[in-house]
């Protein structure tokens, strides 16, 4: 009796886990989808006016933040996230954001200043996925 316990629920575990697995795998696959159609409309080298009149005319709600590589030192124009999902979060954050992040090289670089304008002539340089823990210790 006890090992048919024991073994019920190894296979609730297991099922559990291969749910949540399959799910998962389901929700990237979406992501992709999703990051695909941006990609497919919108090409590197698009100026901003461009790649903002197609959201807007998508009824898109965008963030803008900067920036999504870290590294980017000296840059004066914002990145546009556009939510398509959350996964869980760790414990230590509230929220686990999925976005497709739309990278713009600026038209003009300041020689000074750190202040951060868009201007509708900035390029689009990249189309990507961004997992963003949000809200977090």
């Amino acid at each position: 009796m006890v090992f048919a316990l024991v073994a019920l629920f190894v296979v609730g575990i297991g099922a559990r886990f291969a749910l949540k697995e399959r799910a998962v795998q389901k929700r990237e696959a979406g992501y992709e989808s999703a990051l695909g159609e941006y990609q497919r409309a919108l090409k590197p080298g698009m100026t901003r006016e461009e790649v903002e009149d197609y959201l807007a005319a998508r009824n898109s709600s965008v963030l803008h933040i900067c920036c999504v590589e870290p590294r980017e030192i000296g840059r004066h124009s914002w990145d546009d996230l556009i939510k398509i999902g959350h996964e869980d979060p760790p414990w230590f954050c509230g929220e686990n954001n999925v976005y497709v992040a739309l990278q713009f090289a600026d038209h003009i670089h300041p020689q000074s200043g750190f202040e951060i304008n868009d201007d509708d002539l900035d390029t689009l340089k990249a189309i990507t996925l961004l997992y963003q823990p949000e809200d977090c210790l």
